[in-house]
């Protein structure tokens, strides 16, 4: 190559995501316990009991669209479904405020301010992804301002190596930005549980499936970023564009 082009090659290696080396895990039976509980698992929603639960291959999370009103009760009933980690969804009427739950019922709130592209923690119940030391130190460091939102910039450095890295951040963006029509409640699965349809679920069991990904935790976000040419440092997949120009 340099011969041919008169200079080095330059390789960037961007892996695309973690994996939890989990086993196939045990499939979560959320459309069956969403139907117990008086909702119908419908490709649209027509009334407010229909929940839309979009699934692709094999994952470690569960996306549910529904009727705003819902929300609220759905979040409620859905951390008691066996397999929950941490549940996230907009809070309704309410701009730019996230709830987040986790499988014990511990709730707490994320807060965004869009312009300077910060956020605020707030406990309400427990601490469900045990965030309140990451507050504690962001407040001795005096990178919280006077209404307690820190940059994303600083969130990141303080919660690398959380056991859920960026989590505000990644939350906020998955109902916000990640995708043309973002899910109303997203659940983070305990790793030892995967979202499949049967047919799926049934066919993986035919070869050997170590791991599978997507859920919030450090397992199955962290990855690598490889360079021949130029350091590299720890960071978000949407910031490494800019560690090379």
């Amino acid at each position: 190559y340099q011969a041919q082009e008169g200079r080095d090659l330059q390789i960037v290696i961007l892996s695309d995501h973690g994996h939890n080396h989990a086993g196939p895990g045990k499939r979560v039976e959320v459309c069956a316990f969403l139907e117990r509980a008086g909702y119908r698992v419908a490709k649209s929603i027509m009334s407010p009991k229909d929940v839309v639960l979009p699934t692709g291959g094999i994952e470690d999370w569960v996306e549910i669209h529904n009727s705003p009103a819902e929300t609220e009760k759905l979040a409620q009933l859905l951390c008691h479904l066996p397999g929950v980690d941490v549940l996230t969804a907009p809070v309704p009427n309410q701009t730019n405020r996230f709830l987040v739950m986790n499988s014990k019922g511990e709730r707490a709130a994320i807060q965004w301010n869009p312009a300077p592209n910060s956020f605020r923690y707030t406990t309400e119940q427990g601490d469900p992804i045990n965030y309140r030391p990451v507050v504690g130190a962001l407040a001795q460091n005096n990178l919280l301002d006077a209404d307690g939102f820190a940059t994303a910039d600083d969130w990141m450095a303080a919660t690398m190596t959380n056991r859920y890295p960026l989590a505000l951040e990644r939350i906020v963006l998955g109902h916000t930005r990640a995708t043309l029509n973002p899910a109303t409640i997203l659940i983070s699965l305990d790793n030892h549980y995967v979202n499949a349809n049967w047919l799926v679920q049934k066919g993986s069991r035919l070869v050997t499936c170590g791991s599978t990904h997507g859920g919030l935790d450090d397992l199955n976000s962290d990855g690598i970023l490889l360079s021949n040419f130029t350091p590299t440092r720890d960071t978000s997949s949407d910031r490494v564009a800019g560690q090379f120009d």
